[in-house]
């Protein structure tokens, strides 16, 4: 009942903004203005967060085996009961076999939930031959996607409970700061050097700093998820005291160790 009247109010919430809209197209055309509609709640804030109207929301991730998107079971653990995120994964026809490696990654990011609680973010998780571009399935009709695994972070995040959005931070500076890290990430999981690596791992040491995470402060973000993910992929050794510090109190809040 619960879900019904979620779903029923994020209906409502939706006719809502097309009256508005309506009424403002209307008002451009110069025609006569339908009455306006009034709401007790904000509708913007409603229809963006699906926490609040309760629809379900169904994205796919193409992955290549070789780097597993370990975001996934991050945020699986890191959101909890905040927002329930349900994985279930195919093999494209291009993958022959999983490597064993993968098993520890797939049992924690594989669905389990008791019956009645569904979850609300489905992701379809199809491992394919994409290389280091992850992709994100934004419209499967137009062939639109996003990719790279630190982008489908940003898409995810917006998505997720907004205390884990960076963007709705009154902090305009820590938003940039988060975003820098993002592309830091986004080049490290494309360095092809030993050299490139090692100046990326730097400033990242460099954003971290005396913090216990990457956005300041001692609260895990986005960024921290984005960089302990390629650095799993990548496998990186002879990192330094501090980051190898860091890499624990990730493991320790998200309860992996993988």
């Amino acid at each position: 009942m619960t879900a019904l009247e979620n779903r029923q109010e994020a209906i409502l919430a939706q006719l809502a903004d097309l009256k508005i809209q309506l009424a403002t197209l209307r008002s451009q055309l110069k025609q006569t203005p339908v009455p306006e509609v009034k709401q007790g709640t904000d509708t913007s804030s409603k229809t963006c967060n699906i926490l609040q109207n309760g629809v379900i929301h169904d994205v796919v991730i193409n992955a290549s085996p070789e780097y597993p998107p370990y975001s996934l079971a991050a945020l699986r653990r890191l959101w909890g009961d905040g927002l329930k995120l349900g994985v279930h994964c195919h093999v494209h026809s291009s993958i022959t076999n999983l490597p064993k490696s993968l098993d520890c990654f797939l049992s924690l990011v594989s669905s389990n939930f008791e019956q009645g609680r569904s979850p609300l973010l489905n992701v379809t998780l199809v491992w394919k031959n994409v290389g280091a571009d992850t992709e994100l399935v934004v419209s499967p009709m137009k062939h639109v996607t996003v990719k790279g695994e630190v982008n489908i972070l940003r898409y995810l995040s917006r998505l997720g409970p907004p205390r884990y959005n960076y963007e709705l931070g009154t902090d305009p500076a820590t938003s940039a700061r988060v975003d820098g890290i993002l592309d830091i990430c986004y080049t490290l999981a494309r360095s092809r050097t030993v050299k490139e690596q090692q100046s990326l791992i730097r400033s990242l040491n460099s954003q971290l700093g005396k913090s216990q995470f990457l956005a300041g402060g001692d609260r895990i973000s986005v960024a921290d998820i984005a960089a302990w993910s390629v650095l799993k992929q990548r496998s990186l050794q002879g990192l330094s005291a501090n980051m190898n510090k860091w890499l624990q109190n990730c493991s320790q809040v998200l309860r992996l160790d993988m």
